[in-house]
């Protein structure tokens, strides 16, 4: 019950938020930013970190520029996520593009199903609840939250376009009635998370980095011939994106062991060198250290 009330609150106040114009969203923005960088010190020794391990031929006052970007990105993708409570579909497929389209009406003439490659980079929220814009139905792969009322408030937000939404748990019963129905559709899954279960983790080397990836894009594309799909969201100006997406494979049973995991990293090392401060930085990606018995 209690539950019930806390969401129906917060789900108010989010829609009354997101009904404030852009240009005060983003006065918000600017304010959170002095709170969380400034005054709370939201993750900034995990920032710090992240950036001279990748960038250690930066001075210090460049990697400085880079984790303040990278703040004022986050706080803009927070108060774009209020706006996502109230705006319409219209609006969001005003503010967010896809740049070729021609790539998925193509596989899905053909009948193909596609594994959808993304990563924590631009405004990727924007990103999951906008792709019913293509022809293909939507399902993004997510990790369930452990607060039962922010659980069904990112449900909500992420399912309110006609996106669907799967626990990585239900994911293969997903995928495998979507076959049986012979209905093509396009799973997204997010490529910088470091993979929970150990069947699924391999290494790569990431922003030069020894990285574990989650190789299941990689075995499924290669068991069952899917299509692979990289996408990049590249911010235009505040509150515009456009979608990037490059096709990695059409059919990934041609493509080689490694080839698709190494060529949907690289693409991601493109957009986070051509403009690091809109990659999440405050997550601990490189928690696991190779050691000459892992693979």
């Amino acid at each position: 019950m209690m539950n019930s009330v806390a969401y129906y609150l917060l789900l108010a106040l989010f829609k009354c938020l997101g009904w404030l114009p852009m240009c005060l969203l983003y006065l918000l923005s600017d304010i959170l930013y002095v709170v969380l960088y400034h005054i709370v010190w939201y993750r900034r020794q995990v920032v710090r970190d992240n950036l001279l391990r990748v960038f250690p031929d930066k001075t210090p006052a460049e990697r400085t520029a880079i984790a303040k970007g990278f703040y004022h990105a986050l706080c803009d993708v927070i108060v774009e996520m209020l706006k996502m409570f109230s705006a319409s579909a219209e609006e969001m497929h005003r503010r967010i593009r896809f740049a070729h389209p021609e790539i998925w009406n193509g596989l899905y003439v053909k009948g193909k199903m596609v594994m959808i490659v993304m990563s924590h980079y631009g405004n990727w929220e924007w990103l999951a609840s906008t792709t019913h814009t293509t022809m293909y139905p939507f399902v993004t792969l997510y990790h369930v939250l452990h607060n039962p009322v922010f659980e069904r408030l990112m449900r909500h937000l992420r399912t309110r376009f006609g996106t669907g939404v799967v626990s990585m748990k239900s994911f293969y019963r997903k995928l495998l009635s979507c076959m049986q129905a012979q209905q093509p559709t396009a799973f997204g899954f997010v490529a910088d998370q470091a993979p929970k279960h150990q069947t699924d983790r391999q290494w790569t080397r990431f922003l030069n980095q020894d990285t574990q990836v989650y190789g299941g894009v990689e075995k499924m594309a290669r068991k069952y011939d899917f299509a692979v799909i990289y996408l990049s969201v590249r911010r235009i100006r505040r509150g515009y994106y456009i979608v990037e997406d490059t096709l990695v494979t059409d059919g990934g049973a041609s493509t080689a062991p490694g080839e698709i995991t190494d060529r949907t990293m690289r693409l991601l090392e493109e957009d986070i060198y051509r403009a690091p401060q809109y990659w999440l930085w405050s997550h601990k990606r490189w928690k696991h250290v190779k050691t000459p018995d892992t693979t």
